[in-house]
């Protein structure tokens, strides 16, 4: 886990030798190790940090392994040194170091700018919704680019692909029923013990998935976490990821089962299918980007789509 947090005077020194080996590559790039990153002394960052705000990103063992710096002038935050330990890039921490800053600056515009040849520079920023506006040649070898964001790009959308993933659920739930009530379809079961244990399966997934839904919201604040961009892991979510998109896989396929026919319960296989590769292709990817080591190890203890008790819960459980 990584702490992101307001840096104190006392750690621009760590800061700055950071700097030093995180802007290493970037001097690669152009061959010359005289950028100013590399020639900022202690005092200049000392201005910039009275001048602003610094950010910085602690490790469990404390050591400072990212910083991000920015200042506020007629209603545009310019941001800058946006930087990350070598060994820790890749990993999300520089995606959740920028919102962190951009949450610091509320409804605001943003600036930053980097060299043209820092492609994974660029290809993050606009990821995060920042747009090229200007280009500023300093010299023939170096050329800047400038992007900037508005404050409607500042998070995830709270409603994500859940109108990809739940609508056909409800629609072909809907069409099979109906085909199943007016006999289109074999497949109907007349066992009374069969149908009344298919009912009560019905009847304890529609009420596990509202439960699920409603516990979602855990201490009210899901909506503001994901303005927040901090990543949910408590209530339902401690035991599937995607708490309000199972509510519609577990409503449905409860709705299928009470329905009694065989040939309805293939549609809950293609409903997890369905909910799998869309969740893969969309929400994962991005949340993996924003979150980085964090939300990969998240993924490693609980499901997507079928809740159960996180691999966390089982090492407590001593039998």
């Amino acid at each position: 886990m990584i702490l992101i947090e307001k840096a104190q005077k006392e750690d621009l020194k760590e800061i700055l030798e950071l700097q030093y080996l995180a802007y290493q590559s970037e001097a690669k790039l152009f061959g010359d190790m005289d950028i100013p990153p590399l020639k900022q002394t202690i005092e200049e960052v000392g201005e910039e940090f009275a001048k602003g705000t610094v950010l910085k990103v602690v490790d469990n063992s404390g050591d400072i392994i990212g910083s991000v710096r920015a200042y506020e002038e007629n209603g545009t935050v310019y941001i800058g040194k946006l930087m990350v330990h070598p060994k820790m890039q890749k990993q999300g921490i520089g995606t959740q170091l920028l919102l962190a800053m951009e949450n610091e600056f509320p409804n605001c515009r943003y600036e930053l700018f980097t060299s043209t040849k820092s492609i994974s520079n660029i290809r993050l920023y606009e990821r995060l919704g920042y747009k090229i506006f200007k280009e500023e040649a300093v010299s023939e070898e170096l050329q800047f680019v400038y992007l900037e964001k508005y404050e409607e790009y500042n998070h995830l959308s709270i409603i994500g692909p859940g109108p990809a993933i739940c609508l056909p659920m409800v629609l072909l739930t809907v069409i099979g029923v109906w085909v199943s009530a007016i006999g289109a379809i074999p497949g109907n079961i007349d066992n009374s013990i069969l149908k009344m244990i298919m009912l009560v399966l019905g009847m304890l997934l529609i009420i596990e998935g509202i439960v699920l839904y409603f516990c979602a919201d855990l201490n009210g604040n899901l909506v503001d976490s994901i303005k927040e961009n901090k990543l949910k892991t408590n209530g339902s979510y401690r035991f599937v990821r995607n708490p309000c998109y199972c509510m519609f896989l577990l409503g449905t396929t409860g709705v299928l089962l009470i329905s009694h026919n065989w040939f309805l319960l293939v549609l809950p296989l293609v409903f997890y299918i369905e909910m799998t590769v869309v969740l893969i292709n969309t929400e994962e990817k991005w949340l993996k980007n924003l979150y980085g080591q964090d939300y990969v190890d998240y993924c490693k203890r609980v499901n997507r789509c079928i809740p159960w008790w996180s691999k966390e819960d089982f090492t407590r459980v001593k039998f």
